[in-house]
């Protein structure tokens, strides 16, 4: 995915690059593209960064489960990682039933998270 993203802002670049009227406008808008794509992913890595972890119900429990980049691992089903991805305020999960989460809050040592279902609110703590 990363490679056809790369490809495709070499083909954009050497679209404008081609058609180069002789005005530095066309190397603006190369790098105003280039930094509204960063900033769009930045939200997305930024949050996945923040939800790595070891999380647990309060601080003096047994973990419940923890992430690793794309993955959550429930501390009692460690051998089934669930894949997830992260869009806007919502953790999605990708397991049979597609279970949504919303961010409610999130920071260095709390994650606190509604299920869109039951409309549960879990208050995780960073082990």
């Amino acid at each position: 995915m990363r490679y056809f993203q790369l490809f495709l802002a070499f083909v954009v670049l050497m679209c404008f690059l081609s058609c180069n009227n002789g005005t530095k406008n066309t190397f603006e808008l190369v790098d105003n593209a280039q930094n509204k794509y960063e900033q769009s992913n930045s939200n997305i890595t930024d949050t996945t960064k923040l939800l790595e972890g070891v999380w647990a119900k309060s601080k003096g429990e047994h973990a419940l489960f923890f992430i690793l980049k794309d993955s959550l691992y429930y501390t009692d089903r460690i051998d089934k990682p669930i894949a997830f991805k992260t869009k806007n305020n919502s953790l999605i999960m990708k397991d049979a039933h597609q279970t949504t989460m919303i961010i409610k809050r999130i920071d260095n040592d709390s994650l606190w998270l509604e299920l869109n279902t039951l409309s549960e609110l879990w208050k995780l703590y960073r082990r």
